[in-house]
């Protein structure tokens, strides 16, 4: 089962783009919730930036900015975006296969990446997991490092892509809106 969750894992992105394409082929931007979609987006975009500014892959155990709050907000960020995205076309489809595809994925990432933080961190970690929740935040951040949140860190991380891809996306729904009437 663990070889079934890496596999899971590794494709995460390559699945991620596929449904990505089908939501800008069927989707159609509905206006009356962009109110309500974009909080959404925002939120998790910023959740995203703010934990790309303290994140060290692989180097040193992360504990600070967001971290101290929970486990994995870019993943929490990226249900957010996603959960955006979804309210931004207003589709019952889109909602579906998101769902489908969301839990397994992210499941599968989760769960083989806290492996490696085991066997990377050991102790240090499970003392960490055991204290901080995946996706939802604690009240109080965790007693750990205090480290400063650092621009080089957003940059090294790329989290540039992820801006430029919401970019991306919501140009496209504004121009289909307007071009395909």
């Amino acid at each position: 089962m663990a070889a079934f969750y890496h596999r899971l894992a590794k494709y995460r992105v390559p699945i991620s783009l596929v449904f990505g394409i089908f939501y800008l082929f069927i989707s159609r931007l509905a206006i009356p919730y962009l109110s309500l979609a974009l909080p959404f987006i925002i939120m998790g975009e910023a959740l995203r930036l703010w934990a790309s500014g303290y994140l060290r892959k692989g180097v040193k155990l992360t504990t600070s900015g967001p971290y101290g709050f929970l486990r994995h907000p870019l993943y929490l960020g990226n249900l957010l975006l996603g959960l955006g995205f979804i309210l931004l076309a207003w589709h019952y489809l889109l909602l579906i296969l998101f769902i489908a595809l969301f839990i397994p994925l992210y499941f599968s990432t989760i769960k083989t990446e806290e492996e490696i933080m085991i066997k990377l961190f050991d102790q240090q970690y499970r003392h960490y997991q055991k204290n901080v929740h995946l996706l939802f935040p604690r009240f109080l951040p965790f007693k750990g490092e205090r480290e400063k949140f650092k621009w080089s860190l957003v940059r090294k991380n790329r989290e540039y892509r992820s801006l430029l891809g919401i970019g991306v996306v919501i140009a496209i729904q504004f121009l289909k809106a307007y071009f395909l009437k």
